[in-house]
């Protein structure tokens, strides 16, 4: 079951470090992730459906860890 679906403006060079932590993250499984691409201009996007026994883990990676610049949306995605 979903817990909470965060998207995010990212740069390839920001889409790359989500897919690595993901990766190498036990939570990575727990989580959906749909990549896309504006063109103009050109800005990836990546829309998370996080499992919601993930969120916690998830919540950590961003505050703690890596994905510190997922922090706004993540705070948006859970108090829309």
């Amino acid at each position: 079951m979903v817990g909470i679906v965060v998207s995010k403006s990212l740069s390839k060079k920001d889409i790359d470090q989500l897919l690595s932590v993901l990766e190498e993250s036990e939570i990575g499984k727990l989580i959906t992730v749909k990549i896309s691409k504006s063109y103009m201009p050109p800005v990836w996007f990546a829309d998370l459906a996080i499992d919601e026994q993930a969120i916690s883990e998830f919540e950590n990676l961003v505050r703690f860890g890596p994905l510190g610049n997922w922090e706004d949306n993540l705070l948006r995605a859970k108090h829309p």
